[in-house]
């Protein structure tokens, strides 16, 4: 997730990031009435309900044969 009126680190830099990061389960989120404090800034509950959408899609209690893979 990032700003996109962050004036500390421009959005360019997110977006290099997500190419570098190359997995295939990437999303950038840009937040658009936030600045660079994301957490506590306008769109703070965006960004609560994308980790918490986010964490419930890559959660191991999803796979439970992540965590004993004689089931």
């Amino acid at each position: 997730m990032h700003a996109r009126e962050d004036d500390v680190c421009t959005l360019a830099s997110a977006q290099r990031a997500m190419t570098i990061i190359g997995a295939a389960s990437k999303r950038l989120v840009v937040l658009d009435d936030s600045y660079h404090m994301i957490t506590i800034d306008n769109d703070r509950q965006r960004v609560v309900e994308e980790l918490i959408a986010f964490s419930t899609a890559h959660s191991v209690a999803h796979e439970p044969e992540a965590l004993c893979p004689t089931l």
